[in-house]
């Protein structure tokens, strides 16, 4: 998808928009290329999607009982199978949370920091669960 398309959908898309991808370009299995703008494509960075999965030979961008195996285009749409994105609303303020100058922020090595602990069980020691 190019970037204008991208910013096309970013401009109008609110919480609750739906929709999906399709990819352009051309058709030439034989060097690799399969963009076929009939199959609806999820996107991969989505974080809900609405609707079922139908299964369909549609869903599949060649024809899928050609004597030429998976080379001919299937020009049928599959948006009526696919499930489809939607947008969701994940803002947060964490400026009412707390204010950024009472944050601290600290980092430390895990292993480091929970190997040599008398006070952590030994099988513990060195992972994430000793820092809990």
């Amino acid at each position: 998808m190019h970037g204008r398309n991208l910013a096309r959908l970013s401009a109008g898309a609110h919480p609750g928009t739906v929709y999906g991808f399709r990819a352009h370009g051309p058709y030439q299995p034989q060097y690799g290329y399969r963009f076929n703008p009939h199959k609806l494509l999820l996107d991969p960075y989505a974080k809900k999607l609405v609707g079922p999965l139908r299964w369909s030979d549609a869903l599949f961008g060649y024809r899928v009982h050609s004597n030429r195996r998976d080379m001919p285009l299937d020009r049928r749409d599959s948006a009526p199978a696919m499930p489809k994105c939607i947008v969701t609303d994940d803002a947060f303020d964490w400026s009412r949370d707390v204010p950024w100058g009472a944050t601290i922020i600290y980092e430390t090595h895990v292993r480091g920091a929970s190997m040599y602990r008398g006070n952590i069980r030994q099988h513990e020691r060195g992972s994430f669960a000793a820092l809990s």
